[in-house]
């Protein structure tokens, strides 16, 4: 049986902090896409800029979901922390948008080819 139990006040202060931390690192990239310095036919949106950098910050070429690690027959070794990027937004609870007409997007994580295990174990 399934169910969604409700966060500790210690799981949703981290996640706070994870997303502020990650609107912190893209709020210059909006900035410079607004501008014109980021070309659009090589990085469309701002996943591709923070996949870019984790790029170039770690040598890793091969970036999915836990979920896409998981459908490609890859295990993330445990303790591997992943990297964030933003989910597919979402419908806010109140059914609609914010008072800005934003939706909302989740936090959602990326890792790379070092951080996962084949079914052998390699």
């Amino acid at each position: 049986m399934s169910y969604r139990k409700t966060p500790t006040p210690e799981q949703r202060a981290a996640a706070q902090a994870k997303r502020a931390e990650l609107i912190a690192r893209t709020r210059p990239l909006q900035s410079a896409r607004k501008a014109g310095l980021l070309p659009w036919a090589e990085l469309p949106t701002i996943n591709a800029c923070l996949e870019l950098i984790y790029t170039s910050e770690t040598g890793q070429t091969e970036w999915k979901t836990f979920l896409g690690w998981k459908e490609a027959g890859y295990g993330v070794v445990k303790g591997e922390k992943g990297f964030p990027i933003w989910g597919r937004p979402i419908e806010r609870k109140d059914g609609g948008t914010d008072e800005r007409g934003l939706e909302f997007f989740p936090v959602s994580n990326l890792f790379h080819a070092g951080q996962v295990v084949d079914a052998d174990g390699n």
